[in-house]
């Protein structure tokens, strides 16, 4: 083994050859070079497993009693060993990136892992009190797993569809349906009682050989069905993804109900089953966003997730035959008790209805934080762990209290109670918080909030499988499989009506009080003194209803203005889309749109408020801007100013939200658009767009783009899109952005054009030359006109100085330049370096 690692080392200290790797991880500059591009990068990785090696055998002889005698004796470190040294002596060959690494080391410790479940089984075999243990721990990976996908899988489909809300929709609601059908399908497998591990091993062997092309499927689906056929590709998209979620969500009654023909605990084997699997999806869902997204990309995360399924399953399939003597050999001395007054309707009602109000919380959670984070592309995961591990712990608070014979019925209904009241208490608390210290400590309070009201809530799964629960143990795992189901279901509708209608028809701060409410006099269902409970919650509800309107009222303005003593936004739209707000200032109304600044109302160079003068560059960038397309349409400013250029033929305004009509229709200064014969308003998603019309053709494309770190801004400033734009460009054709100061987006687009120039935090580029003469710069200037048809530049002294400010302008060509830096990346499709690279 020694020689071999010094060959290793040799070999990775010696390469030089770059032939590439064959799958299209993404570079992630800075740490790519500390790791592979300097010696000791090299030499840390043939010397990491030498080091892992004597770490674990000098565990064995500190701490002996933490493995048997048969595993201290076996060699079964050595598995990972070899696999690591295969995996460096690549590196010989090719130019690894860090993406590698992760998955080479993800690789290791899965290898180590089933080989010292193999070794522990081997021999000696596993004992019935230590089976529910090893089979929770393969749960946890499976739920890490799943939510790696969930993750990726959500992205890869924003960049088919477009960042839209039906894409949202299509994603969450393919993988909740999922889960629930297989939640039922996992009942029908419940016949076939004494070959459940095996099931269990399938399923993970295949979630994880389609985990490793998914993404390939994912892209060859899109070519096949086209760009045009958006219904036959969702359909598409349901049939491919609705394959590996059914098998997800088959795993859950599969495992209880093998443990619990050795526990005959319906509640013990639910509430550690659903608590670990929830435990590692949160844990996922933290090192996805955090960790895994910053050091790789979507290929490789992907890649993670399935390694983890497959060394899942080779770990099932060798301590399977070990576990399969044990079967009824241990019962729980806290056996369910017969006689609990629930009936099994009831049961599947209030599981449908937690999942519903569940769902739709984190959907308005979401909102809330994404607000008050203003959109940070880690909110959505970040969100989701807590959620995750205050439902993992209340569920395994309940596998305790099964465990020692308490009554659940008191346990849940005080949950629910307390739930509810912190419920109504999390907007009130998140704006207080962000106006007395900041919005970084907002979303904090946020994230405990919502962790301990997920807490509260999270035990109610297992524990209506436990109020319902018969004296036969088969029964209780298919009443519980159908209580997951329908579970399942109320989480698929619950964030449809919650996104749909009420974000339609009042704020979220109703919309959160609602849910709250729903929450408390779900309460009265669980008790067996009905009357009385009912009076006690309907008189909470009305008290915090009284109080809600007095402790929400300025919420968003303290949020966004991080004041408590914060001016009311003089206008302010919501709708499914997101939340719009204005408020009046000496240059112009400002905007803000989910939560960050969009800019102010002003179209006027000489008081340029907002940096207006950036949009009466372009015709100083184009000979003849005809044809233009604006991605992005927000306030109207910059519509308003392109409107007037007499040489326009037509502007095509693609927004999102459709929001920002509502609020244009209501600024004098930027109305006129609505009306305007060569503005042509579309509400969509502006990739989608540009590929549902392959044909367009146009002069300039600019984009008065979001910030470069906020969620999804990848998909307007990575390689694929500037692509896709240069399709779309006609002869000396420009496309101008915003960059906001993010060199690699200037650097991403000298990659895909010749030719590059700056203006301010704007870049143009082009694959022809930005030569216009002063005195042609001047003519093009002087065709945007003031309504009564004069020269727009000719009616004041301040205006005239910006026309020779334009007119004279330097414009460097800076595209050499910037492909020659070594310090930037390559913004990606896959490695969103602008979101999660720091």
């Amino acid at each position: 083994m020694t020689i071999l690692y010094l060959f290793v080392l040799i070999c990775c200290l010696s390469y030089t050859i770059n032939k590439g790797w064959p799958w299209n991880f993404s570079e992630n500059s800075a740490l790519d070079e500390l790791l592979w591009h300097v010696p000791e990068g090299t030499i840390f990785i043939a010397i990491l497993p030498i080091l892992v090696l004597v770490g674990l055998r000098w565990m064995t002889a500190w701490k002996p009693e933490v493995f048997s005698p048969t595993v201290r004796k076996t060699k079964w470190p050595q598995y990972g060993d070899w696999l690591f040294l295969l995996g460096a002596a690549l590196f010989w060959l090719i130019k690894p990136l860090t993406a590698h690494l992760v998955l080479l080391l993800t690789a290791w410790a899965g290898m180590q892992l089933t080989a010292l479940l193999r070794a522990h089984a081997r021999k000696e075999g596993i004992p019935v009190t230590q089976s529910m243990n090893i089979i929770a721990l393969l749960f946890f990976c499976s739920g890490f797993s799943a939510v790696i996908y969930q993750i990726v899988w959500q992205r890869t489909l924003f960049a088919i569809f477009g960042s839209d809300v039906e894409s949202v929709t299509i994603i969450v609601s393919v993988f909740m349906f999922g889960l629930g059908v297989g939640a039922a399908m996992g009942n029908t497998l419940l016949n076939f009682r004494n070959h459940l591990l095996q099931i269990f091993f399938v399923i993970e062997l295949f979630i994880g050989l389609f985990g490793l092309f998914s993404l390939s499927i994912a892209h060859h689906i899109q070519l096949i069905f086209g760009i045009e056929n958006h219904w036959l590709l969702v359909l598409a998209a349901y049939a491919l993804f609705a394959f590996p979620t059914l098998l997800m969500g088959a795993t859950l009654p599969v495992l209880v109900a093998y443990l619990n023909q050795r526990y005959q605990n319906i509640g013990r084997s639910s509430g550690f089953l659903y608590a670990m699997n929830t435990w590692g999806s949160a844990f996922a869902a933290f090192l996805a966003v955090v960790v895994i997204f910053s050091l790789t990309g979507l290929q490789a995360a992907t890649w993670i997730a399935a390694i983890l399924n497959l060394f899942t399953a080779a770990a099932i399939y060798f301590i399977a035959p070990r576990l399969r003597g044990t079967e009824g050999t241990y019962h729980s001395a806290a056996a369910e008790a017969s006689g609990t007054n629930m009936s099994f309707r009831m049961a599947l009602l209030l599981s449908f209805l937690i999942g519903f109000i569940t769902l739709s919380q984190e959907l308005v959670w979401y909102r809330l934080l994404g607000l008050t984070s203003g959109s940070d592309p880690r909110i959505f995961g970040l969100l989701l762990a807590c959620m995750l591990l205050g439902i993992g712990s209340g569920s395994y608070r309940i596998k305790q209290s099964c465990e020692s014979g308490k009554s659940i019925r008191p346990i849940i209904i005080s949950a629910l109670f307390i739930a509810g009241f912190l419920s109504f208490l999390t907007v009130p608390l998140v704006s207080l918080a962000s106006g007395i210290s900041s919005r970084g400590f907002g979303v904090l309070v946020g994230f405990a909030l919502a962790g301990t009201i997920a807490y509260f809530t999270g035990g109610v799964l297992p524990a209506l499988g436990t109020l319902c629960a018969t004296t036969n143990p088969d029964q209780n795992s298919r009443r519980l499989g159908w209580i997951y189901a329908l579970n399942i279901l109320g989480a698929t509708l619950g964030p449809l009506a919650t996104g749909y209608i009420l974000f339609d028809l009042w704020p979220f701060e109703v919309s959160s009080a609602l849910l709250a409410a729903a929450l408390l006099l779900m309460t009265p269902a669980l008790s067996k003194q009905k009357k009385a409970l009912l009076y006690r919650v309907s008189a909470s509800v009305i008290l915090f209803a009284a109080s809600y309107s007095w402790m929400s009222s300025g919420a968003l303005e303290r949020i966004q203005l991080e004041r408590l003593d914060a001016p009311a936004f003089t206008r302010r739209i919501d709708n499914h889309a997101s939340v719009i707000t204005a408020i009046e200032a000496p240059g112009g109304a400002i905007i803000y749109g989910g939560g960050a600044y969009n800019g102010s109302i002003n179209t006027d160079p000489a008081v340029s408020s907002n940096g207006i003068d950036r949009a009466y560059i372009i015709p100083v960038l184009h000979p003849a801007p005809g044809e233009i397309l604006e991605i992005g349409l927000s306030s109207g400013a910059w519509a308003a100013v392109m409107s007037t250029y007499d040489g326009l033929e037509q502007l095509n305004s693609v927004e999102i939200n459709p929001g920002y009509l509502q609020l244009i229709s209501t600024l004098p200064t930027v109305a006129p658009i609505l009306h305007n014969t060569r503005v042509m308003l579309e509400i969509d998603d502006g990739r989608r767009w540009l590929r549902h019309n392959p044909e367009r053709q146009f002069d300039v494309i600019v984009m008065n783009t979001i910030q470069h770190w906020r969620s999804q801004a990848t998909n307007l400033l990575s390689k694929e899109f500037f692509q896709l734009c240069k399709k779309h460009l006609a002869d000396r054709g420009v496309i101008y952005f915003n960059n906001t100061e993010s060199e690699d987006a200037t650097f991403t687009a000298a990659q895909v054009f010749k030719y590059i120039v700056q203006y301010d935090s704007f870049t143009a580029a082009s694959d022809h030359p930005f030569d216009l003469s002063v005195p042609e710069r001047r003519n093009n200037l002087l065709r945007f006109k003031a309504p009564d048809g004069s020269p727009y530049f000719l009616e004041t002294p301040e205006r005239q100085h910006w026309l020779q400010k334009l007119s004279e302008i330097k414009l460097p060509d800076v595209g050499e330049n910037f492909r020659q830096r070594e310090d930037l990346g390559i913004i990606t499709d896959d490695n969103m370096r602008t979101e999660f690279k720091l």
